[in-house]
């Protein structure tokens, strides 16, 4: 009876050890599900026009900027997030220079995002 007794509880203890364990990722390793994706379209509006920012699931994506109602330039971009600085970076490259935008904040509907002079521009979500 004692050896029948013993073998239940050390199952019952193989058990609860089993459902009490942690998980085996680390935090902060994958973004939560809750949060917001970039793709999609944004859009930034100022005195005499405004810069499209179209972000695809592929991590490309274009800019555009349109002034006076004419398109100014477009360029292919692209995106990745950069795990030590914990945001999601923005590449442009034109000729020989390569411009990188870190995001600084981000939601459902509005993206801020900080350019080369080190100013923030602040997307609205146009469409996902």
């Amino acid at each position: 009876m004692k050896k029948s007794f013993s073998n239940w509880v050390a199952i019952a203890l193989v058990f609860m050890l089993c459902i009490s364990l942690p998980s085996c990722s680390k935090d902060g390793d994958d973004k939560k599900e809750d949060t917001p994706s970039i793709v999609g379209t944004w859009r930034h509006d100022f005195s005499t026009g405004y810069i499209l920012l179209v972000l695809r699931s592929n991590g490309t994506g274009l800019l555009e900027e349109y002034d006076s109602g004419e398109i100014d330039y477009s360029y292919e971009i692209s995106y990745y997030y950069d795990k030590e600085q914990e945001r999601y970076m923005i590449v442009e490259s034109e000729s020989n220079k390569t411009y990188t935008y870190p995001i600084q904040y981000y939601n459902e509907t509005t993206l801020v995002l900080i350019n080369p002079d080190g100013k923030s521009q602040t997307y609205t979500r146009v469409s996902n």
